[in-house]
């Protein structure tokens, strides 16, 4: 339930800022001490670590010269620090010589030049252990006997200490800022449910009481604060009315006169024949912590999904192989779309908390199903389940969270849903790129089942198990609400030309083409996954930014198409130059523009709703929009697999992009003149 001004809102708006403060503060010092010790600990690792190295290299060598053999007859020894080379990715360079200076062998990586000083300096003359004399050389002797006969010369690539330090240092950061947000949707849901829930409530039933409604009662509680013992004895008020004039109403049997009495009593001051019900526990905070869990749980495999499908396809036969890959992310995308129309259904038979429940076991067993699948057709049978679930249970979240509310503030309830599904999709697509490259990617659908399971059981524990539901509603047509939107010629421009292009742009972009471009330049999951967070990261800052500024339609026309167009013309920039740079500034202009148009796109909707249809087609428009989104997005996927497998990446992308753009224009234009000419008619 939601109350305005209540106490515990008081309360809570002074204490949650200053609990985040602290959960930012020592998650920010963790994450200093950390990178100190490391820092200070790295060094010292790297020089045992070279020095074993060397320390090998140099008792092979060892053993050949105790054998009789002279330095300058070595045979093998190129194979041999080939291999050396190949196990050990710091190593640019390994030189033998002679003590006279002559080279015995030399091998260095490609790219990588011979040194071009391979002499021990005067003051090392008697060194017989390893020693660094400058920061990117280590030199050892090799000694025949008590005589010195040659050296072994290392060029270490400090860029190659450089990068490992870096992606240390992001992969903390990482870990850090999901730490945090994790640490505040945990506070959250520990302070509802043990202050805000329990004295809203009670501020409730006192108010009923107070304007004479006893048909309520809080229920008995197990943790005996004192809030709790003032909630059970006014509920022991309520409990005692009703007993007391069930007693009289039984006494009365068979008197019109006083039975009519005790009626109009009873619907006076709210006392049941059948006794008090219980006062609804529900909360909208009650979903938080499970839904940002299970959405977490479901974005992990997000970075490498794709690698993980191209790695598992064998020979694609005439179906060419970026469509193959495509394949499970279209079926995803379908069964979301197809499920989504039943699941307002199944809530009302089944209520929010069991749906979500029952949901969470065919995602455990996709996760699962995920990590042991071995062909492109059982990824996608596994990845058709978990997108129908998720189409279940965030439809389940929703419901729930709206019903919480109780008519009150739906606006801020959504609001609420919508930064716990973009926050969770950050956490998990930067996580789990994280994951792949410490723990293997099929670990992480290991992790991701577990982490659905921690989801369901606080949901078991949180979420109001009097999950009343709406009464049924009429069955309607889902093919007749599919072609509604199309009849209308302004939701249609609208669709076709922002809401398809910009949800596929957005998938076919960070689900299918970014993975697969940045792993053939040689990025790692962990990269890949902090590239792809960037997008989300836009729409977490910019997106409330662009809801305050989307009053009027003027600027809402406006911010949709600089959002059209910026996205799609950084895709049509960026096809000129797949690089690493180029592709993140790309994925940050998308997520820019996506920011900028979503939210404006959804009041568009609902204002062209309001003035165009009936309520009754009305109350279906935006999910069915959400549907056909949805539908949209996996047909332009494999369009866009399709053009990759044909001309290669650069034409899909500036294909893609100039979709985008002209889609914008195909709606803005006529939405301008519209404009334009509504404000000079007087």
């Amino acid at each position: 339930m939601t109350t305005e001004r209540s106490p515990s809102r008081t309360i809570a708006r002074r204490l949650v800022p200053r609990a985040a403060l602290m959960i930012i503060v020592s998650s920010v010092l963790l994450g200093y001490f950390a990178i100190k010790v490391f820092d200070t600990a790295v060094e010292p690792e790297l020089n045992r670590r070279t020095h074993l190295i060397g320390s090998m290299i140099r008792a092979n060598i060892q053993l050949a010269l105790d054998s009789g053999i002279p330095m300058e007859h070595l045979t093998g020894v190129d194979a041999y620090l080939d291999d050396v080379l190949d196990s050990f990715d710091e190593v640019l360079s390994i030189t033998l010589t002679t003590e006279t200076g002559s080279i015995v062998s030399e091998v260095q990586r490609n790219g990588a030049s011979p040194p071009s000083d391979t002499s021990i300096p005067a003051t090392d003359a008697d060194m017989t252990e390893s020693r660094h004399y400058r920061l990117n050389r280590v030199v050892m002797p090799i000694l025949d006997g008590n005589k010195r006969v040659g050296r072994i010369v290392m060029e270490i690539d400090r860029q190659f200490i450089t990068t490992q330090f870096r992606n240390i240092f992001l992969d903390i950061a990482v870990v850090i800022i999901v730490a945090m947000l994790l640490a505040f949707e945990i506070m959250l849901s520990v302070v509802s449910r043990s202050f805000i829930k329990p004295l809203d409530r009670l501020v409730e039933l006192l108010k009923r009481q107070a304007a004479g409604n006893f048909s309520s009662t809080l229920g008995r509680a197990s943790t005996g604060s004192l809030v709790d013992r003032v909630s059970e004895r006014f509920s022991d008020h309520a409990v005692d009315l009703h007993s007391r004039i069930a007693r009289l109403r039984d006494r009365s049997s068979g008197q019109s006169t006083e039975t009519g009495r005790l009626e109009s009593l009873g619907k006076r001051y709210g006392l049941q024949a059948g006794g008090p019900s219980r006062l609804s526990r529900r909360n909208t905070v009650d979903i938080r912590l499970p839904f940002f869990l299970f959405v977490i749980a479901e974005e992990l495999s997000k970075p490498f999904l794709p690698l993980y499908i191209k790695a598992r396809l064998g020979a694609p036969g005439w179906i060419g192989e970026e469509l193959l890959i495509s394949f499970p992310l279209v079926t995803y995308l379908a069964f979301i779309a197809l499920l989504s129309p039943f699941a307002r259904s199944l809530i009302q038979r089944f209520g929010s908390r069991h749906l979500f429940l029952f949901a969470l076991i065919p995602v455990v067993c996709s996760h699962v199903g995920m990590a042991l699948s071995d062909s492109v057709w059982e990824i996608m049978v596994w990845r058709g389940i978990v997108g129908g679930a998720y189409a279940l249970i965030t439809l389940a979240c929703q419901d729930y969270a709206l019903a919480s509310v109780e008519g009150h503030q739906p606006g801020q309830s959504m609001g609420s849903f919508i930064a716990v599904l973009i926050g969770g999709t950050f956490c998990g697509t930067a996580l789990g790129g994280v994951m792949a490259d410490r723990l293997g990617q099929s670990n992480v659908f290991f992790a991701s089942a577990l982490v659905a399971i921690l989801a369901g059981a606080l949901a078991l524990r949180l979420l109001d198990r009097d999950d009343t539901t709406a009464k049924d509603s009429p069955r309607r047509s889902i093919v007749r609400d599919l072609w509604r939107p199309f009849r209308n010629r302004r939701i249609a421009t609208l669709l076709l030309g922002i809401s398809i292009p910009t949800n596929a742009l957005a998938v076919a972009l960070l689900w299918f083409l970014l993975p697969l471009l940045l792993s053939d330049l040689g990025v790692s999951a962990a990269d890949t996954g902090r590239v792809m967070m960037l997008y989300y990261l836009c729409i977490i800052l910019l997106g409330p930014i662009a809801a305050a500024r989307s009053g009027s339609m003027g600027s809402r026309l406006l911010l949709m198409f600089l959002g059209g167009a910026l996205s799609g013309g950084a895709l049509l920039i960026v096809a000129g130059s797949l690089s690493f740079w180029h592709l993140t500034l790309a994925v940050l202009a998308v997520g820019i523009g996506h920011s900028l148009l979503r939210a404006p796109l959804m009041a568009a909707c609902v204002r062209i709703a309001d003035e165009e249809f009936d309520p009754e087609s009305k109350a279906t428009l935006l999910g069915t929009l959400q549907m056909v989104e949805r539908i949209g997005s996996a047909i332009g996927l494999v369009g866009i697999a399709i053009l990759v497998g044909h001309f290669g990446f650069a034409p899909a992308l500036a294909v893609t992009g100039t979709m985008a753009v002209i889609g914008t224009m195909v709606y803005a234009v006529p939405e301008a003149l519209r404009l334009q000419t509504a404000r000079s008619d007087p």
